[in-house]
């Protein structure tokens, strides 16, 4: 394990109110940090375990006992906090995808990507980048791959953006997809960042909003797996200041590859 450091949560306590065993809650949690290393907010897992086991009809208990892999996907869909939404911190994009426009057959990584907004974002200003969106969620992934989203969703996008973004986009009612030669700009695939990170390395991986709601192990794993798949000079940028002994600080959230591969 890396010497690694990153802004720890808030201290995150059970609080009054949980009816069912404090050790199936554990059992719960633990499980749900193996899956998705994720470490809600207790009273927000409680409310959502206790939603699910009502759904089987049984108590916290026995959901313990009896939870699996297809659950924990069922629980992680439920307590999954969104933080898409096209163009956040827009300088920054115009920055970077300037910076990664300048490298041929650049490729970038949106981790973490949810419903797409920050890999077409990403697309948009750096339209000769290869972009990769991956997501632990199936269902976001899904969305992602439709490329369709609310019109007030589109709000937000810088105007001297928005013909590249939207040139020949399909209106219905008040849903808007994506035209189809900006859908083929972008890969989506379900990944989980706990595991192997995608083939090859990147000029770019973006990973905002994502690791303040892991487990402590969890936020250490994933900055080492984020951190080797940057190519020598290569960028991260992430929501939050972070220490790892393969990246530089070069600015707010925004971080480089130290040394040789």
């Amino acid at each position: 394990m890396s010497a690694v450091a990153v802004a720890t949560p808030p201290e995150r306590t059970l609080g009054p109110g949980l009816s069912a065993s404090v050790d199936a809650f554990e059992r719960v949690r633990t499980a749900l940090v193996r899956h998705a290393g994720i470490s809600p907010h207790p009273w927000r897992l409680r409310d959502r375990a206790l939603e699910r086991a009502g759904a089987r009809g049984a108590d916290l208990d026995a959901y313990a006992a009896s939870i699996d892999a297809a659950e924990l996907e069922a629980l992680f869909e439920r307590l999954r906090v969104a933080h898409s939404g096209f163009f956040r911190d827009p300088g920054e994009f115009i920055r970077l995808g300037e910076w990664i426009g300048a490298s041929p057959g650049a490729r970038a990584w949106c981790a973490g990507v949810g419903e797409g907004q920050e890999a077409f974002s990403l697309a948009t200003v750096a339209p000769h980048a290869e972009v990769l969106g991956t997501d632990l969620s199936r269902r976001a992934i899904e969305h992602a791959r439709q490329a369709t989203y609310p019109r007030e969703a589109l709000l937000g996008i810088p105007p001297a953006l928005r013909g590249r973004l939207l040139d020949g986009a399909e209106a219905t009612g008040e849903r808007v997809r994506l035209a189809e030669r900006m859908r083929g700009r972008v890969t989506f695939e379900v990944r989980n960042l706990l595991g192997p990170a995608p083939q090859g390395r990147f000029e770019l991986v973006v990973c905002r909003n994502v690791l303040y709601h892991l487990d402590a192990a969890a936020r250490v794993t994933t900055l080492d797996r984020l951190a080797d798949a940057l190519s020598t000079g290569g960028r991260l940028w992430v929501g939050e200041r972070v220490v790892h002994p393969r990246l530089e600080r070069l600015g707010s959230g925004l971080y480089g590859r130290r040394g040789a591969l």
